[in-house]
């Protein structure tokens, strides 16, 4: 999270197509971190609930309209894939899965904390119509104070700005033909029809389309001029929040028909033993679509889509029983994924415990002067580390490492011979070098934190090579 903020604090003229990659990266992470709160606040909605209004427990349609927000946000992800992987990027959706309660990327918002709550009105104004704040307000709304922090439309217009500036070569390769799961799209042909981005003018109907559905535009609430009956999401959350659909002429206000809240479950997330079906299934469906971007069959993205319904009653379930899904990655195992508390890994071994039971107590390293603790932790690392980089490596790691082993050779020469350096300046210079280099980079910071915490003590983890070099694990 801390090197998503300082993106964005890389003056304009020095974005290069690193800060590109790791900006559409950071794009896909901000839209699927609303994801789950939606839902959560969605699935709460007990349409079940006996009532005495004749068109039932729900006669606004607000699960309706926030079910409409939430596949939104899905095709928001789902573009922002596209953008990444026509530029050679490899998306990463389980690796970044977001932990709740989270902030949202790039300093959105910032101070803004986003978890899994059941609807309230206050949930609404506060969270809800936060995230989808547009830039321009079209009129006054005396509940909602703008946060005066960056947001999302401000960080799409940066984006689009370095794409132009840049202008990369763009390729259809990689990316996912999203007509099918998400039907036509009010959006330029051919990107329209496909959603697969192939020329800068695609990116520019990308980018306005996210921005639109989510904010409206600078000449009314809706998502688009052609289609005045459909609001920006600040908006519909506003009548939710207001008790009132919007007046849809000038001047705008929340003056029109009743909207009824809804009966709710008030219930907190479940623990993990609780959600682990949940759990499972959630895990599923954020790995599929992984595989998609990265070189799996076209069929994983109906595979994701046939599992929802499945997954929203396993949701429905767990509110019935009195809890809600806790929307967290887990192993095969129902583990957690993801980086522990910082520290955890190593604050938690050799300590009086461990030594009663007759481990070596922690000593300090003679070469680093680090804290040299039990030698479990580094082979964690190290098996990890193989797993995901050799053993176990998907199409995209391979791909990213026989980049690198294409540049290896003139490396090796240049250290020992300096006058081999433009060589080896040159064996950099292909477009596809840095792309690699920043994946593979990604993913060993991601091992490194996951098993040394954050921030990493880096003196115990070059305690661990210094160990590895020598062959004492």
């Amino acid at each position: 999270m801390r090197a998503l903020i300082r993106l964005m604090t890389v003056p304009a003229e020095k974005r290069d197509i690193a800060w590109l990659t790791e900006a559409l990266q950071a794009a896909i992470q901000l839209e699927m971190s609303t994801i789950p709160p939606y839902l959560y606040a969605e699935w709460s909605i007990d349409l079940s609930s006996p009532v005495t209004d004749p068109a039932g427990p729900d006669p606004a349609g607000v699960q309706a309209a926030i079910s409409q927000i939430v596949q939104e946000e899905m095709l928001h992800m789902g573009i922002a894939c596209n953008m990444l992987a026509s530029i050679g990027g490899h998306p990463q959706i389980l690796e970044k899965a977001p932990q709740y309660p989270a902030q949202l990327p790039v300093n959105i918002h910032a101070g803004l904390e986003v978890g899994l709550a059941p609807l309230t009105r206050e949930l609404v104004l506060n969270k809800f119509m936060a995230i989808e704040e547009p830039v321009e307000h079209l009129f006054d709304d005396p509940d909602f104070t703008p946060s005066g922090s960056r947001l999302i439309g401000q960080f799409y217009d940066d984006l689009f700005k370095t794409f132009a500036r840049l202008s990369p070569p763009i390729s259809a390769a990689g990316q996912v033909d999203l007509s099918d799961a998400f039907g036509s799209v009010d959006a330029p042909a051919p990107f329209g029809n496909s959603l697969i981005v192939q020329s800068l003018d695609d990116v520019q109907a990308a980018i306005a389309l996210i921005t639109r559905q989510g904010e409206g535009t600078d000449a009314g609430p809706f998502e688009s001029k052609d289609h005045p009956g459909e609001l920006a999401h600040f908006y519909r959350f506003g009548e939710i929040y207001h008790g009132h659909r919007l007046n849809p002429t000038s001047p705008f206000g929340y003056t029109g028909d009743e909207v009824k809240m809804p009966p709710v479950h008030m219930v907190t997330p479940a623990d993990n033993t609780v959600s682990a079906g949940f759990n499972q299934a959630y895990t599923s469906v954020l790995r599929d679509l992984g595989q998609l971007w990265n070189g799996g069959p076209a069929d994983l993205l109906t595979i994701a889509f046939v599992s929802m319904p499945a997954l929203r009653q396993a949701g429905g379930v767990l509110f019935q029983g009195g809890a809600g899904p806790a929307f967290v990655t887990v192993d095969e195992s129902g583990a957690p994924l993801g980086p522990p508390a910082a520290g955890n890994q190593v604050a938690r071994v050799s300590n009086e415990a461990d030594v009663a039971a007759g481990a070596p107590p922690a000593r300090v390293s003679l070469t680093t002067g680090a804290f040299r603790p039990d030698p479990s932790v580094h082979i964690a690392y190290f098996r990890d580390l193989d797993n995901w980089s050799n053993f176990q490596r998907t199409p995209d790691v391979n791909a990213a490492i026989n980049v690198t082993f294409g540049f290896y050779d003139s490396w090796r020469a240049f250290a020992g011979d300096a006058s081999k350096e433009q060589a080896w300046i040159g064996s950099l210079s292909g477009p596809q070098v840095r792309p690699a280099v920043v994946m593979l980079s990604d993913r060993q910071q991601q091992t490194v934190e996951a098993h040394y915490g954050v921030p990493v003590p880096l003196l115990t983890l070059l305690d661990g090579f210094e160990r590895f070099g020598s062959d004492t694990l």
